[in-house]
């Protein structure tokens, strides 16, 4: 078994809903020793409250951990800027 260390990375584009299959794997970051730190690229229009808001507290938890960077693509409205306000970098063009 070895111990590399990485950054994880993650997608969220298009309507963002509720997921809890995406939800319990961002969970999995809080406590992995082998992930650094988190980049999130966020490229959606938005979406449900309840989906961008599950996204949010979760990016909060893990930040208590761990940086978590997140990158605006195109689109980063309503949900998407909501979720972008739940990492600790933000970085946009």
């Amino acid at each position: 078994m070895q111990n590399d260390k990485y950054i994880a990375s993650i997608l969220i584009e298009g309507i963002i809903l509720e997921d809890l299959k995406r939800d319990k794997k961002l969970e999995k970051i809080i406590d992995d020793d082998q992930i650094t730190s988190l980049i999130v690229n966020v490229n959606s229009p938005g979406g449900t409250v309840v989906g961008s808001e599950k996204i949010y507290n979760i990016l909060r938890k893990i930040s208590m951990k761990k940086p978590v960077v997140i990158v605006m693509g195109t689109l980063a409205a309503s949900g998407g800027y909501l979720i972008s306000l739940g990492g600790d970098y933000i970085i946009s063009h």
